[in-house]
Formats: C-alpha cells, sequence, structure tokens
C-alpha cells in the first residue's frame, strides 16, 4: 500500500488534536479544581458524587429546618419567662392585698389597676407575632388566638402541631397555643374540699366512716361506780340508720340497769353519750369519782373514831385506798384490830353513802373527827360526828364514770365512742360521705345558711343560678342545677366524696364560679374559684373590684391564688419542655453538621484534582503540544497549491 502525503498528514492532524484535546482537559480541569467535569470523566464517580450532593442538599435543607425550629423555640422560651414573671407578678400582689390592713377604695384601684397591667400584659404576649404570623393560634397564623370578653377569655385558634423535619427520623412539635398555655384546666374546683356534711338520725350506717360503714358486732358500756356491765348488741336487726343505733345502745343499756347514761345523735357529726349523775355507789366506785370528782383527802388519808374520854381512840389510815370496798375493809379491819367490836362500816341501804353503825347492846358513844384540824378525810367521805347507834354518812354524789370496751370486733371504734369518760362523752366525727341525697340542711354541719344566687363564667357565656330556688333541697338538686345551666361543665361529687366538685369539659374557655354582690353560697358549697391561670387573675381581679365587699376577701383570693401557683408551674413546665427540644435540636443540628462535612470530604475525595499532579501534567501535555506543532510543520510543507485549493 503506497503511503501518500495526504494520509501522513491526516494522521499528523489527528495526533495533533488528540494532544490538544488532552491539553485543553488539562487547563479545563485546572481552572475548575475538579477531576470529573462531565460524566464521561469518570462514569462511576460521577454516580458517587452525585449521591454524595443528594445527602448534603437533604442535610443543608435539615439544618434550614432546625435554623427556623429554634428561632420559634426561642422565641417561646423568652414569651414564657415573661409569663411566668408576671404570674409571679400577680402572686406578689396577692401577697400583699393578704398583708394589708387599710382596705380603703383608694389601695383596692392601686392593686386592681396594677393587677389589669399584669393581665393586659398576659394578653399582649400570647396575642404576639413572629415574622408577621401569630404563634400561639396553632395553624391558624393569620388569627390572634384569645380574645377577652366581659365575662372571660376564649381561645379561636386550633390545636395544629407545627412540626419540622429535622432529619429523615425525626419530626419534633415546635409550636404551642394560647389554650394549653393558658387556658388548660390545672384544677377541679371543689375537688378537694369538705363540706362535713353533718350526721342526722337518718344517717344510713353505710355512708359513716368514708362510706366504710360500721362494724354490726358487740361492745360493752361499763358503770364503773356500780360495776354493772351493758351488752350493746348491733348484729340484732340489724340497724341501718343511725337511729336504729341509737334505739339500740339505749335499750341494752336500761335492760342492764344502766338508767343514767343515754345515746343521741351529738352536735357535730357524732354521737353523744348524755350521763345524768347519780348519788348510787358501790363497792367498786372509785374514790376519785365521790364529790363530783373532787375526790378524797389522802394525805395524809387518816381520821379517829373515839369515844368522849378517848379511852378508846382508833386512827383508820385510808391512805392506800382506791375504792368504797377499800375504805370499808379499812375501817372494818382496824376497829377489829384495835378491840373495838360490833362497830361496823356498810353502804346504806339506798346505796348512796356510808353508815357506821354501833350494833353493841350497850352504845360506845363512839365518835368521828379528823386526827387534825385542817384535815378533811373523814368529812370527804361523808363521815362526821357521833355514832349513836349509827352515824348515816352523807350522799357521796359521784361522778358518773363508764367505760366502753370492744367485743370481738370495732364497733365501738367504728362508732367513735370507745374509751373511757367521766361525765357527758363527745364521740369522734363520725365523718359520713356526701352523696346526692345529703340534704342541704346538713352541710358544713347544719350551718351552711340560706343559699342564694351564684354566677358561672365559662369563656365569653355567663350563666347565673339561684341555688335557694323552691325544689334545691339535696346536694343532687345542686348538681342537677349546674349541669342544666347550658355551660359545658360536669358537676359531681368528688372522688374523696367530701363535697361538690365542677369540672370544665372546655379546653379553649376560662371557667370560674363567684358569688354575687354580698353573697357567699358558692364560698359556703365549696365550688368558689377558677380553673385556669387566665380564668383565677380574672377572679382576682373581680374580688378587688366588687363594690358590695367592705373589705378585701382574703381567704376568696387566697383561692384564686392557689390557680395562679398551679399556672406558674404550669410555664415552668412548658418552659422546661421548650428548651428541651431546643437542645435536641441543637445536638440534631451538630450531628448534621459534622455529617456534612463528612460528605464534602468524601466528595472532594471523588470529583477534586490533585493541583500539584494537575500543573506536571499540564506542563507535560503543553510540552507535547508544542512538539507536535513543530513536528507537524516539518512534516507537513504546505505548498502554494496548498494554499489555493
Amino acid at each position: 500500500m503506497r503511503v501518500t502525503n495526504t494520509m501522513i498528514a491526516n494522521q499528523t492532524l489527528i495526533g495533533l488534536r488528540r494532544s490538544l484535546s488532552a491539553f485543553l482537559e488539562l487547563q479545563t480541569s485546572m481552572s475548575t479544581g475538579r477531576r470529573i467535569n462531565k460524566p464521561s470523566d469518570d462514569p462511576i464517580g460521577t454516580q458517587r458524587d452525585l449521591g454524595y450532593r443528594t445527602q448534603i442538599s437533604r442535610i443543608n435543607q435539615y439544618l434550614t429546618n432546625i435554623s427556623s425550629g429554634k428561632t420559634l423555640l426561642a422565641t417561646y422560651d423568652n414569651n414564657l419567662g415573661e409569663l411566668k414573671n408576671l404570674a409571679q407578678q400577680a402572686m406578689d400582689i396577692g401577697l400583699a392585698v393578704n398583708n394589708e390592713t387599710n382596705n380603703s377604695p383608694e389601695v383596692r384601684l392601686g392593686f386592681s389597676t396594677e393587677l389589669q397591667s399584669v393581665i393586659d400584659n398576659l394578653f399582649q404576649i400570647v396575642n404576639g407575632q413572629l415574622e408577621g404570623r401569630y404563634i400561639y393560634s396553632g395553624f391558624r397564623t393569620s388569627t390572634s388566638p384569645i380574645t377577652l370578653g366581659a365575662n372571660g377569655a376564649r381561645y379561636v385558634g386550633d390545636f395544629g402541631a407545627i412540626k419540622i423535619e429535622a432529619d429523615q427520623n425525626t419530626q419534633p412539635q415546635v409550636n404551642i397555643n394560647a389554650a394549653e398555655t393558658l387556658l388548660k384546666p390545672l384544677s377541679v374546683i371543689g375537688s378537694e374540699n369538705d363540706l362535713r356534711v353533718g350526721v342526722a338520725g337518718t344517717t344510713p350506717i353505710i355512708e359513716l366512716n368514708s362510706g366504710l360503714g360500721v362494724d354490726l358486732s358487740q361492745f360493752t358500756i361499763t358503770d364503773n361506780n356500780l360495776g354493772i356491765i351493758a351488752t350493746i348488741d348491733l348484729s340484732v336487726g340489724p340497724p341501718t340508720t343511725v337511729d336504729d343505733i341509737i334505739g339500740i345502745i339505749n335499750t341494752d343499756l336500761a335492760a342492764a340497769g344502766i338508767t343514767n347514761l343515754t345515746a343521741q345523735v351529738g352536735p357535730d357529726r357524732n354521737i353523744h353519750l348524755i350521763a345524768i349523775p347519780s348519788n348510787q355507789i358501790s363497792l367498786s366506785t372509785n374514790l376519785d369519782n365521790l364529790n363530783g370528782g373532787t375526790g378524797i383527802d389522802l394525805d395524809p388519808g387518816t381520821f379517829r373514831i373515839h369515844n368522849s374520854d378517848n379511852s378508846i381512840d382508833v386512827e383508820i389510815d385510808i391512805s392506800s385506798a382506791t375504792n368504797i370496798s377499800d375504805v370499808l375493809n379499812a375501817i372494818n379491819s382496824q376497829l377489829t384490830a384495835a378491840g373495838v367490836s360490833n362497830v361496823t362500816a356498810a353502804i346504806n341501804g339506798a346505796g348512796t353513802g356510808i353508815n357506821i353503825t354501833d350494833a353493841n347492846g350497850v352504845a360506845l358513844n363512839l365518835f368521828i373527827s379528823e386526827t387534825d384540824a385542817g384535815q378533811t378525810t373523814a368529812s370527804n367521805l361523808g363521815l362526821s360526828g357521833p355514832i349513836n347507834p349509827i352515824l348515816n354518812g352523807r350522799d357521796m354524789s359521784p361522778l358518773p364514770d363508764f367505760t366502753v370496751t370492744e367485743g370481738a370486733g370495732q364497733s365501738a371504734a367504728d362508732l367513735g365512742i370507745l374509751g373511757s369518760f367521766k361525765g357527758d362523752f363527745a364521740g369522734d366525727d363520725l365523718n359520713p360521705i356526701l352523696t346526692l341525697t345529703s340534704p342541704v340542711s346538713l352541710l358544713r354541719n347544719g350551718h351552711v345558711g340560706t343559699l342564694g344566687q351564684i354566677r358561672m363564667s365559662q369563656g365569653t357565656d355567663l350563666r347565673v343560678l339561684d341555688l335557694g330556688a323552691t325544689g334545691i333541697n339535696t346536694v343532687g338538686d345542686i348538681i342537677n342545677a349546674i349541669n342544666t345551666s347550658g355551660l359545658n361543665v360536669t358537676a359531681s361529687i368528688n372522688a374523696l366524696k367530701t363535697g361538690i366538685q365542677v369540672e370544665t369539659n372546655s379546653t379553649v374557655d376560662s371557667f370560674m364560679i363567684e358569688d354575687i354582690g354580698s353573697g357567699s353560697t358558692a364560698w359556703d358549697i365549696g365550688i368558689f374559684g377558677a380553673s385556669d391561670l387566665i380564668g383565677a387573675t380574672l377572679l382576682f381581679k373581680n374580688l378587688l373590684d366588687d363594690p358590695t365587699s367592705g373589705s378585701i376577701k382574703v381567704d376568696r383570693v387566697e383561692k384564686a391564688l392557689e390557680v395562679i401557683r398551679l399556672g406558674m408551674n404550669k410555664l415552668l413546665g412548658l418552659r422546661g419542655s421548650i428548651g428541651s427540644k431546643h437542645i435536641s435540636l441543637e445536638s440534631i443540628g451538630r450531628r448534621l453538621s459534622n455529617m456534612e462535612f463528612g460528605l464534602v470530604t468524601l466528595l472532594s475525595e471523588v470529583e477534586d484534582a490533585d493541583i500539584a499532579e494537575l500543573i506536571t501534567r499540564l506542563a507535560t501535555k503543553e510540552n507535547n503540544y508544542q512538539a507536535s506543532l513543530i513536528a507537524t510543520a516539518k512534516i507537513i510543507q504546505p505548498s502554494l497549491l496548498d494554499f489555493l485549493r
């Protein structure tokens, strides 16, 4: 095959183009700093490059989301701190009110003005905006979250949870709403109240002792003066009401011969044992009970039995005696020991005192007198004067003395009458539970007074109830009146079964119950108060502005402050939650930033060029290209004919 000049020229040009192409590619890499400038440079590397860039782009979006979320959370954190400070300011006003002795209109106006400023600032914060959006309204960012009316506050936003995508598997909520912050119910009004419902004869036994009832077994009542024991058997019947139990006690006492003790319903939610003083004594009568409970002088506890010439003179020592039997034994044994016969001491026939009898055929003409002047032992025993032949001692007038002891069960303890007592005995509180049928007249142990009107405010709605109206006679009637008021509330007997509670079923409305004018019905039946921070603050304000109150009602103010305290704790809890989320986002952000740095490093390893190597290669390629040009110029000698073509 003949190699022509044209073939040589073509091959030379092809080589020249390749050299130029390689040189230009290196120039491109030099200008961009990248090893891969088009997919064909490294198909596998290009695929890895695209993967890294996709991950980096996603991470950058996550970091942008986190930055926005942190900005919002930081705003909430600052706001919650301000709200907590405002709640504390309201508390401070309350403490100042409670310590204020001057209740003049000017002083109350000053407190009211200061509290109004707190309320205004509360609403200003939660109705505030960030970048033109309301941040406490849920998804309704163009709507102011809370409206304040004459009767209370209402949340008009929604409960949308704004979440951000912080990474592939984490989508934290970064918003809170005004309802949760200020209007969430913090307590149930009346949930811990004790109306101290009284005990009546008709009170069912099963309602006593917090609803545990009474053990219907046996117990005994002992008359310690007479030594009579009455067994009270509550298993008979069995009784169902307090009157039934009282009837059994009185019947069994009388049957046993104890006639000076009766049971009745006490004045303070108890059983009252009424002891009637009796002159009766027995051998077991304690000396301390004699003389109406003043007892016997036992220091030194001696007296004399003697005749006129003191030829018979016996000193009787009863200093170690504790009861009538000891006294009689001391007198009789010491007379016998002294040789004095047929002179004896005994309880008189009426059973009211001690008689000394001289049964000798010829009376000994004995006398009883004190051992020394100033002593009262003999006179305390009702013994003074001649034994001729009988000395009738005066009545000993013992103080009633009883002991109640259990049988096999705990009936006496359940009835609150276990133990010993002298005179009347007021039993322990029987602590009956409150039921729907409990009469209004028994509330506050019968001291609730006449019921009147109350005012219930829920958000912008208001209801006035007259609980003194005809037909409201029981706790059930009060509860029904509240539940049918038209407000979204539920009234019931509280879990302790001691009071009425009223629970708001709304999470978007403030709620409070107040008395009207100078009335005290809501307070008396334990349902005065508020359930949320806004409601409690408004209630406090109403108390300060009440024109019918001659002085600030400190107890009512404290009721409002209790809920404000709970509101402060709620704000602290929310702030802690916000802070925790902020820290979590910062942690995720740091992790993502580190991950991005790693991906950028990997990306650089795939696509970035080695500049030092590239300079060397570029210089080589440039030299090669220049050499190619020189060689080509010598190989291809252009002629005039080439230019003419």
